[in-house]
């Protein structure tokens, strides 16, 4: 029974105390517990120490280390939280640019994309238009054939120069239809033949 009401004391090292007061109210002149001093009862202490991850054996020397030690690992770690919240204010304020920036309605901002693809689309149609007109040109001229159409089309979307310009150095294409392309006088006269 007498080791419940025994107490441990863990005190720091003493500091000038004569601006303190006695006690006026009960005229008692018990000295008075130093600012410094905790006193703990046993099952605090054992709780302490199971806390700390210390022997049970441990003085209190030891456990003001590990307390200690506790203190500067969370001060370093309220060191690196800070600078961790200061970056993710300044990501945030980058982000949102709420002070300087300019606030975009989400309809504002939705007819801006539609817009935005709709020119995309119309650009898309001017080119691929441009570069049938060129290609189409060539192939009446008899510089392309119209089975390669698309070819040269796509080659006009990636090089519309080097397109321009090999389709204007072609050679003429040959056109042999029937009643159509040829000419009488370089045939000549062939057999003659009746349907």
């Amino acid at each position: 029974m007498g080791i419940f009401n025994r107490k441990m004391q863990l005190s720091s090292p003493a500091q000038d105390n004569s601006n303190q007061q006695p006690n006026q109210d009960t005229g008692n002149q018990q000295p008075a517990p130093s600012a410094n001093t905790v006193e703990f009862t046993a099952e605090e202490y054992s709780a302490l120490l199971y806390a700390l991850a210390l022997d049970p054996q441990s003085t209190p020397a030891d456990v003001v280390a590990a307390v200690a030690e506790l203190v500067e690992l969370s001060e370093r770690v309220g060191d690196v939280v800070q600078k961790q919240e200061k970056d993710s204010e300044k990501i945030e304020a980058s982000l949102s640019r709420s002070s300087n920036g300019v606030h975009i309605d989400m309809n504002a901002w939705q007819d801006m994309q539609t817009a935005i693809e709709r020119g995309v689309a119309v650009e898309q149609q001017s080119r691929r238009l441009e570069a049938e007109q060129i290609v189409d040109q060539a192939i009446r001229l008899g510089k392309a054939a119209p089975g390669q159409r698309e070819t040269w089309i796509k080659a006009y979307h990636q090089d519309k120069d080097d397109t321009i310009k090999r389709l204007s150095r072609a050679a003429d294409i040959p056109r042999f239809e029937i009643g159509h392309g040829l000419d009488e006088d370089a045939l000549g006269t062939q057999a003659n033949w009746v349907r």
